[in-house]
């Protein structure tokens, strides 16, 4: 039989805490959730997993390079990716603009920041580059 899947009311019950909180701990800490349609549900299972894990004391933070993404969290953007904002066509677009950009006006100055870089990293995916022989 599979775990039911839960509101944020019943998860803030089970839990003790408002269900404030419960929307805080998923945009700044990564809470495990899924949406269906305009509601988070829960699984009460992963969320206890996740409280054990020490992820919801005061103190936990996510460290090392991913902690901070344009000035917002890992988890805001996270949770922005997984509502949909980003068009990732828009943004792979919008890298390869900037890269090619990017590298004219450091080639035009002289400087070559990228030489015989063949693959370039976009929002989603990578690229390899043909260097003309």
């Amino acid at each position: 039989m599979t775990e039911p899947w839960v509101s944020a009311d019943d998860i803030a019950a089970h839990l003790g805490v408002t269900k404030d909180t419960v929307y805080t701990w998923i945009a700044e800490k990564a809470m495990p959730t899924s949406k269906a349609g305009r509601l988070w549900k829960f699984q009460a299972s992963e969320v206890d997993d996740w409280v054990r894990s020490g992820a919801a004391a005061e103190e936990h933070r996510p460290s090392g390079p991913q902690s901070n993404v344009s000035g917002r969290t890992y988890a805001d953007f996270n949770l922005l990716v997984s509502l949909g904002v980003f068009n990732a066509t828009q943004m792979n677009q919008s890298v390869f603009a900037f890269r090619r950009y990017e590298d004219s006006s450091l080639s035009y100055t002289g400087i070559e920041s990228h030489q015989g870089l063949r693959h370039y990293g976009l929002y989603d995916t990578v690229v390899a580059v043909d260097q003309p022989d």
